[in-house]
């Protein structure tokens, strides 16, 4: 079985179509694939699709059925909720210090980097899938296995 950490930008292309959608969506389909996401993601989630609608991408009800849908593929088991913990608030701010002055390292995304990092510490994570590219050369430098969908 392999195990992959979805980033939001990633993760987003499950509900709405964009660049990369048939990627992210071939890790999903694959009965042999877990999928893990942060807890961050989920309100990470309600952005972007509030994004989408400010943008006139979706309308609010359509943003309403995403969060529906994605309620219930949780509820299905189709993807695993990872907590944030304290510690991961710590190894995220050691990632901005560390790359910060070099790479657009933006918070949500050192706490997302410190939860998938940790996880693929301890269980060895197959991939780290993401679709931000300043966030994937910071994976990359910390030695993450990357799954670039775009």
């Amino acid at each position: 079985m392999a195990e992959y950490f979805f980033d939001t930008s990633a993760f987003v292309k499950r509900y709405h179509p964009e660049a990369g959608t048939q990627q992210a969506l071939a890790l999903f389909s694959n009965p042999k694939n877990r999928v893990v996401i942060s807890r961050l993601s989920l309100v990470e989630m309600q952005s972007a699709f509030a994004v989408k609608v400010r943008t006139g991408e979706i309308s609010q009800s359509t943003a309403a059925m995403l969060w529906l849908q994605l309620m219930a593929d949780l509820s299905s088991g189709a993807f695993e909720v990872l907590p944030v913990t304290d510690g991961h608030y710590q190894v995220a701010g050691e990632l901005i210090e560390r790359y910060g002055f070099r790479h657009r390292l933006r918070t949500l995304d050192a706490l997302q980097l410190a939860v998938g990092s940790d996880k693929h510490h301890q269980a060895g994570v197959d991939g780290f899938v993401l679709a931000d590219q300043a966030l994937a050369e910071v994976a990359s430098a910390e030695k993450l296995p990357i799954v670039f969908v775009s």
